[in-house]
């Protein structure tokens, strides 16, 4: 059920981004009845902090600004968007993880980085990224909102008490 006051992201409609606990600079307003177990105080706007899991690849791929990185080389775009998340890590306070696959060449254990503040995670050989968050939100202690427009990790979330919102959303707000 809906037992976190979560409401299910609709694509192919405006998002109300109060509903997505504040995440966002532009929307400051709380759901009354969240419940705000295990938070941190946000040193930025002193409200709850939240773990932002971003699908990385597919906000790249979503994005005309990212995408253009990226076909100078893959790792010119995930450096765009890693400095891109780390400029709104430090605006929000809010913990923000990138995951990115690397199941086909990838090492036997995820890899683990950190850029500017974000945290990144790379799949390990035969797993992907999909798994990978599905795996972070399956085994989250905190209140989760997951950006992806894989409809099938954006389901998995929200059946699972998280929020999903589509990357080209998310990148409206990480671009202002």
């Amino acid at each position: 059920g809906r037992s976190r006051g979560v409401s299910k992201m609709n694509f192919d409609s405006k998002i109300n981004f109060a509903a997505v606990y504040s995440i966002f600079p532009a929307s400051l307003q709380l759901i009354p009845d969240a419940k705000w177990r295990r938070k941190k105080e946000n040193i930025v706007s002193g409200l709850p902090t939240m773990h932002i899991i971003i699908d990385g690849y597919n906000l790249i791929r979503q994005s005309d600004a990212f995408r253009r990185f990226e076909k100078v080389s893959l790792e010119e775009g995930r450096r765009a968007l890693l400095q891109s998340l780390s400029v709104y890590r430090k605006q929000t306070g809010h913990r923000i993880t990138a995951v990115f696959d690397a199941w086909e060449s990838g090492s036997p254990e995820v890899e683990r980085d950190r850029y500017g503040g974000v945290a990144v995670l790379y799949s390990r050989k035969g797993q992907t990224a999909d798994e990978l968050i599905k795996q972070m939100v399956r085994n989250r202690r905190e209140e989760v909102v997951v950006v992806t427009s894989d409809r099938d990790i954006s389901d998995f979330a929200f059946h699972r008490g998280a929020t999903a919102i589509a990357s080209p959303e998310f990148e409206l707000r990480l671009l202002e």
